[in-house]
């Protein structure tokens, strides 16, 4: 069944649902002792989980967050926020508690252990250890498989976005964002109840929240590593259809001859994050693997455009086309319009609710435009251009030269302030030892011109001051200020 029949007059029929797959695996979670729950049994562990929370007095209405690693327990308790009316919260678990508390300001922390010192947080919220939640499917057998239809423009999660630019903002997302954004990846790939997703993202990104939605509205499982150290490990002993991840965990993937072999039997590789060096898709598609280049934001709930399977080589270098549901257009000074079903519903600052939309449109920071076959190109960020002696750098063309150059994995321009000529172009890049910075500049002369070529490469580890999964530009403009210090 298409996910979009279970959707009648603005609701989503959460019974039809699980009554729809309820023999077929929901959650998989791979280790030593591997479990894996059928429908049934996630709607009868939700079932417990609710009552637990009813229990220790969390209301409707309240925001409740999760700072643990990826664990099947997120996307219990993010079902929960669509059926009892919770704001979802998933935060970075790599980042420190208490600052992650500040941004958000939930009302209840679920962590992996209660946090025994979190320092000096205004209005404590209440703390619950991961094993006083974890239910257990025999303790939900007395419990009701019924649950309510839920209005698709309920609130129901709030997620931050990257920060690589500055301060992230929170986001918060409709049921219906988070159903018709699944609708139309479902629809667009073929996903069915017999895929498997593997869950390679960070939860507390909408690419990694996203893959309850397509797997829950399709009846595929949801596949759960042992640990965020262990992707190698379940890509080589998981059947997964389908995994997202950004290019460094790509090219750590093609690393070895037996996940290649595995990658290739999949379906789907989807690439996002952030810009994909061009050389690693020539790689993985001599290696004949099925990767998906795509366009996406927090803002629009995930996916906006993907490359169709089966694509040309140009193609796969683009990021391919519009994903049922959503809307995209541009402005006259070329920034990408998004509208549609999965536009989120606002910012939430604080307390503040912020609603920056035009007649429905909300203007990103994205320069884009569309090809002669209706691939949409991205070209940068119109906030990241600068100018240097009375021309415009656009960052991301010096990037996209940089990542061209085979071995470069991350590339990073940022301004750096100049005597002469005001802002001249830095370039921070992780590659290969050996590759010199002389030797760089003189493969980008080839395509670009002298006002181009970064004045000063230097070299990053590829997990050096990351934000989540996209590398902290935010982090390197300061460091290139620093460093330059006003001086040539």
């Amino acid at each position: 069944m298409k996910a979009e029949g279970f959707i009648c007059n603005g609701r989503l029929d959460i019974n039809r649902i699980v009554s729809e797959y309820r023999d077929r695996p929901a959650l998989v979670q791979l280790g030593k002792n591997t479990v894996c729950y059928t429908f049934e049994d996630f709607a009868r562990l939700a079932g417990v989980l609710r009552a637990r929370f009813r229990d220790m007095g969390i209301l409707p209405g309240s925001r409740v967050a999760i700072h643990m690693e990826n664990s099947p327990l997120h996307f219990l308790v993010f079902f929960l926020s669509w059926t009892d009316d919770f704001l979802f919260t998933p935060l970075n678990h790599q980042m420190p508690l208490a600052p992650a508390l500040e941004e958000s300001s939930p009302d209840v922390v679920i962590c992996h252990e209660t946090p025994p010192n979190t320092g000096a947080i205004k209005d404590r919220p209440l703390f619950i250890s991961a094993g006083e939640l974890l239910p257990d499917v025999a303790a939900g057998k007395e419990c009701s498989l019924d649950f309510p239809e839920v209005d698709l423009d309920q609130e129901c999660s709030l997620v931050f976005t990257s920060g690589s630019s500055g301060r992230p903002k929170g986001v918060v997302h409709t049921i219906g964002n988070h159903v018709y954004s699944a609708a139309g990846v479902i629809s667009f790939f073929g996903v069915s109840a017999e895929d498997r997703w593997l869950v390679s993202l960070p939860i507390n990104h909408v690419g990694g929240l996203s893959i309850f939605g397509r797997t829950f509205l399709s009846g595929a499982a949801a596949v759960f590593p042992e640990s965020r150290h262990a992707l190698e490990k379940a890509v080589l002993e998981n059947e997964a259809g389908f995994i997202s991840v950004v290019a460094t965990q790509l090219i750590r993937l093609m690393k070895r001859t037996d996940t290649i072999d595995a990658l290739s039997i999949m379906r789907g590789i989807l690439l996002g994050g952030s810009s994909i060096p061009e050389w690693v898709i020539d790689k993985a598609l001599d290696f004949s693997l099925p990767v998906i280049s795509s366009y996406g934001s927090t803002e629009s709930c995930s996916l906006v455009t993907a490359v169709p399977p089966g694509s040309d080589r140009k193609t796969h270098k683009t990021a391919g086309k519009l994903l049922p549901h959503r809307k995209l257009a541009t402005s006259a000074d070329g920034r990408i319009l998004l509208g549609g079903k999965t536009r989120f519903a606002y910012y939430l600052v604080g307390n503040d609710r912020i609603f920056p939309f035009d007649s429905g449109w909300f203007a990103t920071s994205d320069l884009g435009q569309t090809d002669a076959d209706d691939n949409w190109i991205i070209k940068g960020r119109i906030d990241e251009i600068f100018i240097s002696g009375g021309e415009n750098i656009n960052p991301f063309e010096i990037e996209k030269a940089l990542m061209s150059v085979t071995g470069i994995e991350t590339a990073l321009v940022v301004p750096a302030p100049h005597m002469e000529f005001g802002l001249v172009p830095w370039a921070f890049v992780s590659a290969p030892a050996g590759m010199m910075p002389a030797d760089i500049s003189s493969l980008l002369r080839k395509t670009l011109p002298p006002f181009k070529i970064p004045k000063k490469i230097l070299f990053i580890s590829p997990d050096e001051k990351s934000a989540g999964i996209k590398a902290d530009r935010a982090f390197y403009k300061q460091k290139a200020m620093d460093m330059a210090g006003g001086q040539s």
